[in-house]
């Protein structure tokens, strides 16, 4: 399930731009502060894809 998230925002980008704004705004706003607990600020971080080139990388080096 999260890999079709990070896939379907990857795809778009105007889901790329709503992501970080809704980060960001969440952020302003507390949303993603429990009630009765201290404030939390959600790292605005590049979500990560597959790691295929690392695969494909090191499979290339052990081709002759």
């Amino acid at each position: 399930m999260g890999h079709a998230i990070v896939v379907a925002i990857h795809a778009s980008g105007l889901r790329h731009d709503d992501f970080f704004n809704t980060i960001s705004l969440g952020n302003v706003k507390n949303w993603f502060t429990p009630s009765g607990n201290p404030i939390v600020t959600v790292p605005k971080h590049e979500l990560k894809c597959d790691a295929e080139m690392r695969w494909n990388s090191t499979h290339n080096m052990m081709e002759p």
